[in-house]
């Protein structure tokens, strides 16, 4: 048996829990700032990280690995650009207060709902795993 050790690196934006997927099954799950071991049997094997929801799937590509009497250890990286949303929204929220555009006001709500499927369409992405040995 190997053990397959997964690290997920602590975020701002916890994201919530992801599943580890070998070969198809959930074997576990895995938070913000967490390191978990796994026993898994020798040979080859397909892992993936994320989680499958109903209206965006984030699950990570999948990693093959070889399991033959080594430790493998595999870190997780989120990706998430909804930060950069967040400030853009700011920033032009400044704006609209600190300038009285009149052709701008009107386009506010539109702004809004913009922004906000920006920031949840775009800003929901897949997390990003590698094997460091």
């Amino acid at each position: 048996m190997s053990k397959l050790t997964v690290i997920r690196e602590k975020l701002l934006m916890n994201g919530g829990n992801y599943q580890i997927i070998l070969d198809g099954k959930v074997i576990g799950e895995i938070g913000s700032n967490e390191a978990k071991t796994y026993e898994i049997p020798e040979g080859g094997h397909i892992v993936q990280v994320g989680r499958n929801r109903s209206f965006a799937n984030e699950m990570s590509k999948e990693l093959r690995i070889n399991a033959n009497q080594n430790d493998i250890i595999i870190k997780v990286r989120l990706n998430s650009l909804r930060w950069i949303f967040v400030f853009l929204y700011i920033m032009i929220a400044i704006i609209r207060f600190c300038f009285d555009f009149t052709v701008f006001n009107f386009l506010f709500p539109f702004y809004i709902l913009f922004f906000l499927f920006l920031s949840f369409k775009l800003g929901i992405q897949a997390p990003t795993i590698e094997q460091l040995k």
